[in-house]
């Protein structure tokens, strides 16, 4: 079976956070350095695992390794009843279940259609009232329309041919499926799709959408068919970070309502880190008290006690969308979102 394994040693991002503040580094000089001690913490310790790898390979206890960066994890494909020995061993601070999938918070609805267009058109031809309640008009006017900006979504994938997303797909290095290794961009559940087309719609054709038509997009496919499955998430989150390197990360999912889960937290705060602006999804989960979801509750994130920046939901009157997950965060108590 797979077994996600985090190794004992792994970057302090507070302290280098710290020493990167003394240093009067810019922003563009901190993401490369974030990046830079990542991957060579990950290098080190796990070169220096790889003769006990070897040993285990030969005692048929593991058949095959791969690294990653983001943390210092080792995706190991185990025997099963090798898993105890590999816990005892003192190598690993943690040992994940690399099978463990299970759905996501929310509604990830299936492909209808090739684009699914006709569905919203009426609400977004000519006016959308949610652009209009946002003030994105004023901005548009203003001349900022998202030019300059790479915006990346770990989602169910995204359709790559879809009118309004291929004008701004990234020309390079802009796409990454760990899932079937596919070459082109596709969606595995249509909710990338949709939730990409908020951000960098082009608005063709008279259909207002994107708040940031001029962005262009990285995208990876983390949650297959909208199922969180350890092992994609964290190569596809390895990816965006080293490869993808977009400004702006969207993350429009969660796991079970009214509770805390870390597993992602290590992973929000090297994107964080490495100058990664992260946005959640506060769920759909409402309108009933703790309804919300990780990780958008994250507290206590990179740097210090930094608070996840979580999106809720409006309706044309400015109230709360019923839907929209409440409050109090289970990471910490606090308002949310």
């Amino acid at each position: 079976m797979t077994v996600l394994a985090d190794l004992r040693v792994q970057l302090d991002l507070n302290a280098l956070g710290e020493r990167m503040a003394a240093e009067g580094l810019t922003r563009g000089q901190r993401a490369d350095r974030v990046r830079r001690e990542l991957a060579s913490t990950a290098r080190r310790e796990q070169d220096a695992l790889e003769g006990r790898l070897v040993q285990w390979r030969e005692r048929g206890w593991v058949r095959s390794w791969q690294g990653v960066r983001i943390v210092n994890r080792m995706i190991l494909e185990v025997r099963v009843d090798a898993i105890a020995g590999l816990a005892r061993s003192g190598e690993f601070s943690a040992l994940w279940d690399g099978h463990r999938s299970r759905p996501l918070a929310g509604d990830f609805p299936r492909p209808a259609g090739r684009w699914a267009q006709r569905a919203w058109s009426r609400e977004v031809r000519s006016r959308n009232w949610a652009l209009d309640a946002l003030e994105i008009p004023a901005l548009w006017k203003r001349g900022v329309r998202g030019q300059g900006v790479v915006i990346g979504i770990l989602d169910s994938g995204v359709e790559g041919g879809h009118p309004q997303l291929a004008p701004n797909r990234r020309k390079k290095d802009s796409w990454f499926d760990p899932f079937e290794g596919r070459a082109d961009p596709w969606d595995s559940s249509g909710h990338g799709t949709a939730v990409l087309s908020v951000a960098v719609a082009r608005n063709r054709d008279g259909y207002r959408i994107g708040v940031a038509p001029r962005a262009r997009w990285v995208a990876a496919l983390a949650n297959p068919g909208g199922v969180f499955h350890p092992r994609f998430f964290t190569l596809a989150a390895d990816w965006m970070l080293f490869e993808g390197r977009p400004d702006v990360l969207l993350m429009a999912f969660g796991f079970e309502p009214g509770e805390c889960h870390d597993e992602l937290r290590l992973f929000v705060n090297a994107f964080r880190a490495a100058e990664i602006f992260c946005v959640f999804a506060a769920g759909n989960e409402g309108p009933a008290p703790a309804t919300d979801i990780s990780p958008a509750n994250y507290t206590g994130l990179y740097p210090g006690d930094a608070v996840a920046f979580a999106v809720g939901g409006l309706e044309r009157d400015a109230g709360p969308y019923p839907g929209s997950g409440r409050g109090p965060a289970s990471c910490g108590g606090r308002v949310y979102p």
